[in-house]
C-alpha cells in the first residue's frame, strides 16, 4: 500500500470530486502558511539571552557548541566550561544538535540564536512528518488542524525553540515511527533508511527512546503478523540502531574516565532511578502530568478536542498512537525523577495528544458542530497560548544585572585565566548535580551561567564545597580568580573564605552585587600578596 492510498479524495482517484482536487491542491499551501506562521512566533525574542525557562540545559548546550565552534570542530570531542584544569572533554548525548549550532557559529559568529535557529528547523521537519502521520492515520484535515496546534500552542512552540537537543530527538521520534509504517506498507528501502536514521538519533540523545520499541513492534506485527520476529530485516534495523548507540557510549564514558567531566549520564553519582511503587512521588508525577497536557499541551479549551479525539471513534490506523503512548508510560516509569522535574522530556507525546487533538477538530465538524463553535475554541486555545507561554521568554532584572557581572569578570580576567565560581544552593548535598572530577578525586558542583556569559572556563563550587583549603588546592592546581554573583550569601555562609580572600588575596572588584578576587600566591616576594600571574 502507498502512502497516496491513505489520502481521501486524492486527485489520482478516479471517484474524487472537484471539489476534492481543488482542496487537494490547496493543501500545500495551507501546510506552508501554518509552518510559516509558526516560523514567525519561534523568531519571537531569538535573540534573547538563554536566561529564559530551562537555563542551565541551554547554557550547557549552547557551551559545546561554541566550545566547537572555538577549539577546531572535532565531533567526537565535545567541551564544557566547568572543566577546571583539565581539556573540558565530556561524557555527553550524541552531540549532532550542538555540532549543528557550531557550524552556524562558524559562519556568523557565538550568537545565542545559533541554536535556536537550529531547534526551530527541527520544528519545521517535524511538522511536515507529523503533517504525514497523521493524514496517514486520520485524513489532511486533521492533520493541518494538528500542525497548527503543534505550531503555537504552548508546550511545543516553547520546546522547539529552546537551546537543547530535544527538538532534534522529537524529530528523530516521530521520523522514525512515520518512516517504519511507511516501510512495512511499501517496502521501500529509503523509508527504511530514514526510519533507521529516526530511531538511531533519538536513541543517541536519549537512550531511553528504545521505548520506541513498542510501537515499532506493534507496526511489525500489524504488517507481518505473528512472523514478524523471523523477518532478518528487522534484526538487522535492531542491530543498526544498537550498535552507533553503544560505540558513541562506550567512547564518551571514556572521556568521563580520562577527563573527568560529565552531563550524568553514565559517570558520577546517577540522577534517576526506580520509585517503589507506594511511593508518594508516582501521584506528584500523575498530577503533574495531568496540568501539563491540560494546560500547556492542550490549554484547557484543547481538551474539548483531546476528548473528542479520544472518544469519537478515532478509528483501528489510531492504535500506533495508543502504542506509542503505552511506549512512552514506560519510559516514564523508568525515568520519574527526570519526567517530574523536566516537562520537555515529554517533548515526544506532544505528537499523540496533538494527532488525538487534531482528529477531533474534525470528528466534531464532522457530528455537525458548527463551524463557528469549532472556530472559536481554536481561537480561544491560541489565545490563551500566548497568555500561557509569554512568562517564560521573560530576562528579569537579576538575569540583566548576571550579564553586567560577565561583562565585568571578563574585562578583569584574560581567556586563558582559570576561575573559581562560587554559587549558592539550598542544599548541603545534591550528589545529581556533581559532575566535575578534580584530579584529587573531588566531585564538584556545576554551572555554566557566569562561565558561558563571561567567555571563560575553570571550577564550579557550591558554597559549601568552598572551604579555603579547597580553595588553596585549585589555586596550585591553576585557578587564578575566585569570582561569585551572590557575594552576601556565599561570605554570610562562609565567613573563613571570605577573611582567607581579604588577608591572602587581592580584592578585584567586591561590592554587594558580586565578588571578584585575584588569587595571588600566599606569602609570595616580600611578604605581602603576590600580585597574580606574570
Amino acid at each position: 500500500m502507498t502512502l497516496e492510498a491513505d489520502i481521501p479524495g486524492d486527485e489520482g482517484s478516479p471517484g474524487s470530486s472537484p471539489r476534492d482536487r481543488d482542496r487537494s491542491r490547496g493543501l500545500p499551501r495551507m501546510l506552508l502558511a501554518i509552518i510559516l506562521a509558526g516560523v514567525f512566533a519561534h523568531g519571537y525574542r531569538i535573540d534573547n539571552p538563554l536566561f529564559d525557562k530551562h537555563i542551565y540545559r541551554q547554557f550547557d548546550t549552547a557551551a559545546v557548541a561554541r566550545n566547537y565552534a572555538d577549539s577546531g570542530m572535532n565531533f567526537f570531542y565535545p567541551q564544557v566550561d566547568w572543566r577546571g584544569s583539565s581539556s573540558g572533554y565530556v561524557e555527553v548525548e550524541f552531540p549532532a544538535y550542538n555540532y549543528a549550532a557550531a557550524s552556524l557559529q562558524r559562519v556568523f559568529g557565538p550568537r545565542d540564536w545559533t541554536g535556536r535557529v537550529v531547534s526551530t528547523l527541527c520544528y519545521v521537519l517535524s511538522a511536515i512528518v507529523l503533517f504525514l502521520l497523521v493524514r496517514r492515520i486520520f485524513d489532511e484535515r486533521a492533520a493541518l488542524f494538528s500542525v497548527l496546534f503543534y505550531s503555537l500552542l504552548p508546550f511545543t512552540l516553547y520546546h522547539t525553540r529552546t537551546v537543547q537537543p530535544d527538538p532534534l530527538l522529537a524529530l528523530g521520534s516521530i521520523a522514525g515511527v512515520y518512516y517504519f509504517w511507511s516501510w512495512t506498507e511499501s517496502g521501500r528501502w529509503r523509508d527504511l533508511a530514514v526510519a533507521w536514521a529516526g530511531v538511531t538519533i533519538a536513541v543517541l540523545i536519549k537512550p531511553p527512546s528504545l521505548y520506541l520499541a513498542v510501537p515499532l513492534a506493534y507496526l511489525s506485527l500489524r504488517a507481518f503478523g505473528p512472523g514478524a520476529f523471523r523477518q532478518a530485516k528487522l534484526w538487522g534495523f535492531v542491530v543498526a540502531v544498537l550498535a552507533p548507540v553503544f560505540l558513541w557510549y562506550y567512547h564518551a564514558y571514556g572521556l568521563w574516565i580520562e577527563h573527568g567531566n560529565t552531563f550524568g549520564i553514565i559517570g558520577t553519582t546517577p540522577q534517576q532511578g526506580l520509585w517503589g511503587p507506594l511511593d508518594e512521588r508516582w501521584l506528584t508525577l500523575g498530577r503533574a502530568m495531568i496540568e501539563r497536557i491540560g494546560l500547556t499541551h492542550a490549554t484547557p479549551a484543547g481538551l474539548v478536542f483531546l476528548a473528542a479525539g479520544l472518544l469519537l471513534r478515532p478509528g483501528p490506523r489510531s492504535r500506533v498512537l495508543l502504542w506509542w503512548a503505552v511506549g512512552f508510560a514506560v519510559f516514564m516509569v523508568l525515568l520519574p525523577n527526570a519526567h517530574l522535574g523536566h516537562d520537555y522530556y515529554q517533548l515526544p507525546l506532544a505528537f499523540i495528544v496533538l494527532a488525538f487533538m487534531g482528529y477531533g477538530a474534525v470528528a466534531l465538524l464532522d457530528r455537525g458542530v458548527p463551524r463557528v463553535v469549532v472556530g472559536a475554541l481554536t481561537a480561544v486555545m491560541l489565545l490563551s497560548s500566548a497568555y500561557i507561554v509569554r512568562p517564560w521568554y521573560d530576562i528579569r532584572p537579576v538575569d540583566m544585572r548576571r550579564l553586567e557581572f560577565a561583562r565585568v569578570l571578563a574585562g578583569a580576567t584574560e581567556r586563558e585565566d582559570l576561575l573559581i565560581m562560587v554559587d549558592p544552593t539550598p542544599q548541603e548535598d545534591d550528589p545529581a548535580i556533581y559532575r566535575h572530577r578534580t584530579p584529587d578525586g573531588d566531585r564538584l558542583y556545576v554551572n555554566p551561567i557566569d562561565f558561558y556569559n563571561a567567555d571563560r572556563v575553570g571550577w564550579s563550587l557550591h558554597d559549601h564545597q568552598a572551604t579555603p583549603e579547597l580553595v588553596e588546592r585549585l589555586r596550585v592546581d591553576g585557578a587564578a580568580y575566585l569570582a561569585t554573583f551572590w557575594p552576601r550569601i556565599v561570605f554570610e555562609r562562609r565567613p573563613m573564605l571570605k577573611e582567607m580572600l581579604d588577608r591572602q588575596h587581592t580584592p578585584v572588584e567586591v561590592t554587594d552585587r558580586w565578588a571578584i578576587y585575584r588569587l595571588d600566591v600566599p606569602g609570595a616576594g616580600d611578604g605581602t600578596p603576590d600580585q597574580g600571574p606574570p
